[in-house]
């Protein structure tokens, strides 16, 4: 934390804005996030498919559980809108 801070204020002792520091670290929070949240998709999709598929082959049921693209899609749309 400490070389984050010593870095924002050499920047703006270079004549760097707030506003653009703020951007900066805007940016970068965005740029770190999204691939983040995406991994997390995929990786929640497979430990769901796979549980779902031990599951549902041990207790021989009919009936299978996985999540649909639509599903998805929808909680992907709420969480970027919710922030």
């Amino acid at each position: 934390m400490d070389e984050k801070t010593y870095e924002y204020s050499m920047l703006r002792a270079l004549g760097l804005k707030g506003k653009s520091v703020v951007l900066m670290v805007l940016t970068e929070s965005f740029i770190f996030s999204v691939p983040a949240i995406a991994l997390s998709m995929v990786v929640a999709y497979l430990i769901n498919t796979v549980t779902s598929v031990i599951i549902f082959h041990k207790i021989a049921m009919a009936r299978s559980y996985f999540l649909s693209p639509v599903g998805i899609i929808y909680v992907t749309t709420q969480c970027i809108t919710a922030v």
